[in-house]
């Protein structure tokens, strides 16, 4: 990865133009590292690779090869079979045996691993350095050699010049030594030279052989007094990682034998595990067994439950009724209670009895106000009806056997017949057309009564029906509820509980 200006030669007129074509590019050395500077780490700048793909600043690639027909292509298949592998490895690997603790041979070789691999990751690295570094120099080298063509015509030139300064120097040194053979002549023809250059080569070869033998000498010595520390430095080093050594071998020791009482230790305690491990399993066996026939007894008393409740919910029914045929009952005896004070009719009534003076006119019968009823009690209860009978008795002594008896409609029918005979016989006896003003009066009266007393009775039998049917609603919500939580919290309690000790989890 380099700036697209530096992969460019350019004379120094250009420049600016160079500048301007290039700009903030960077070209990069395949398409990974130029997707990883411009998604990755979001450069501002575009990228271009050595295959022509170009990443613009917008995030648009345009350009580059296509992909090689010959490129191998996976099969479904073959993804199929390494799925397959991979599963069929990972299994193998969870049902490898897990030590509480690795051998020694094995964090030596773990150790070793890790150690490979930071190796490898720097060697990696370094190799990416020098690849960059290689390109950069085959670069330089392509310039050097341009470089080198364009100067190799100076050089031709400059050599020739050299010569032609060589050879002058040669014939100026051939004059200056014939002037110094005239003058030195007679000095080396006494001394048995043949000239002066000839005797200051010998004298000064005899001395810079004398030098050189001393500085020889000087190397020499200082050679051998550093071998001789180094040595010693070594010999020291050596000492010292003898008695490390040594050291470290008494510690393995101990720590093998501390190591071999703790393999021991943990065999012992294993088989312990195992023991309690197979007791345990027989308790599971038998608490299946216990848990197997609580369930059933469970699942019968629940049975008998609602086979109760279905008879309770009959028994409400009835007593609704029952309760229903009192509240009509008392509202017929009332009626007619009402009907002998309004027409002065004399009936006869117990000793301990109230007169019907007692009896009120314009109320009704008190039963048990649906408002005031308590939600919140036991749906199984059912409110009792309030009968006021105002302290009024009838003595029924007076009547004959059969009327005592429990009558039907055809005698009721029977008896009114001959109560609306007598009344007739009496309207034409005693003709009074006040008392049949008044008796109009008071019979109108008692009808919007009666009236207002049949829509109060109904307005209360539909709040009471419309109470039982959100009891019972209730009820039946309830159980419902009941039933489902009851199902359901067993095996979600022993979901939440288990664990690996208790990989069955605990019972609620």
């Amino acid at each position: 990865m380099r700036p697209a200006i530096e992969t460019v030669d350019y004379e120094d007129s250009v420049s600016r133009a160079i500048i301007y074509a290039c700009g903030n590019a960077v070209v990069c050395d395949d398409l990974a590292t130029a997707k990883y500077l411009c998604y990755e780490r979001n450069l501002d700048a575009k990228t271009v690779t050595l295959d022509g793909t170009v990443i613009h600043k917008g995030g648009l690639m345009t350009g580059g090869r296509g992909p090689q027909q010959s490129s191998k292509r996976w099969e479904d298949s073959e993804v199929e079979n390494l799925h397959k592998l991979k599963d069929k490895l990972m299994a193998d690997l969870s049902n490898l045996p897990k030590g509480h603790r690795r051998g020694t041979e094995e964090e030596t070789l773990q150790g070793e691993l890790v150690g490979l691999e930071q190796r490898l990751a720097y060697a990696r690295d370094e190799l990416k350095a020098l690849g960059k570094n290689l390109k950069s120099k085959h670069s330089e080298f392509d310039f050097v050699k341009r470089q080198l063509e364009d100067l190799r015509p100076k050089y031709a030139e400059r050599k020739e010049t050299l010569d032609e300064l060589d050879q002058s120097i040669t014939e100026t040194q051939d004059s200056v030594s014939g002037v110094e053979d005239d003058i030195y002549r007679k000095f080396c023809k006494r001394l048995g030279y043949d000239n002066i250059r000839e005797y200051e080569a010998q004298q000064g070869s005899l001395q810079e052989e004398a030098s050189q033998k001393k500085l020889e000498f000087t190397t020499q010595k200082s050679r051998i007094e550093n071998q001789l520390s180094f040595e010693k430095q070594r010999l020291q080093a050596t000492v010292d990682r003898i008695s490390g050594l040594e050291a470290q071998h008494q510690r393995d020791e101990g720590l093998i034998e501390e190591l071999k009482a703790e393999q021991q230790n943990i065999r012992n305690q294993l088989d312990e595990f195992e023991a309690e491990l197979e007791i345990l399993r027989e308790r599971l066996g038998e608490q299946k067994e216990v848990y197997g026939q609580s369930a059933e007894n469970l699942n019968q008393q629940r049975r008998e439950l609602q086979k109760r409740s279905k008879n309770v919910e009959g028994s409400l029914k009835n007593i609704s009724g029952l309760e229903a045929e009192v509240q009509r009952n008392s509202s017929s005896r009332y009626t007619l209670l009402r009907r002998c004070k309004l027409e002065d009719i004399d009936i006869p009534l117990a000793e301990s009895s109230n007169s019907l003076d007692h009896l009120p006119i314009d109320e009704l019968v008190q039963t048990a106000d649906p408002d005031a009823m308590d939600v919140d009690e036991d749906a199984t209860g059912s409110g009792q009806a309030i009968v006021q009978d105002y302290g009024v008795e009838v003595d029924f002594d007076s009547l004959g056997d059969s009327l005592k008896e429990e009558s039907d409609e055809k005698l009721e029918e029977e008896l009114l017949e001959k109560v609306r005979t007598l009344n007739s016989d009496l309207d034409k006896m005693a003709p009074n057309t006040r008392a049949m003003e008044r008796l109009e009066s008071v019979e109108n009266k008692l009808r919007g009564t009666e009236k207002d007393f049949e829509d109060s009775r109904k307005h209360s039998r539909k709040a009471k029906d419309d109470f039982e049917e959100v009891m019972r609603k209730r009820s039946d919500l309830f159980n419902k509820a009941f039933t489902h939580i009851s199902e359901q919290i067993g095996p979600i309690y022993r979901e939440l509980t288990r664990s690996s000790n208790y990989p069955l989890g605990g019972q609620a």
